[in-house]
């Protein structure tokens, strides 16, 4: 079992997830690893003050590859 994070809404792009809104933006989810996919955040410093590049559903493992530090690519 791993603990990884989750969105807890919707999160659309360019959406921050920061220190101070993490209890509104994500939770922490025990799944069993042979049902995770190859890339997922299981370290909450692995997404603070990242921007998503794309939006999240609720419920959705944070992916390390739609998350950036600074301003969105259009």
């Amino acid at each position: 079992m791993v603990d990884v994070w989750v969105a807890k809404k919707d999160l659309p792009v360019g959406t921050v997830i920061t220190k101070a809104d993490l209890a509104h933006q994500a939770t922490k989810r025990t799944l069993p690893k042979d049902a995770l996919p190859p890339a997922y955040v299981a370290n909450e410093e692995e997404f603070i003050d990242r921007r998503l590049t794309r939006a999240v559903e609720k419920d959705e493992l944070f992916d390390p590859a739609a998350l950036t530090k600074g301003g969105l690519l259009v």
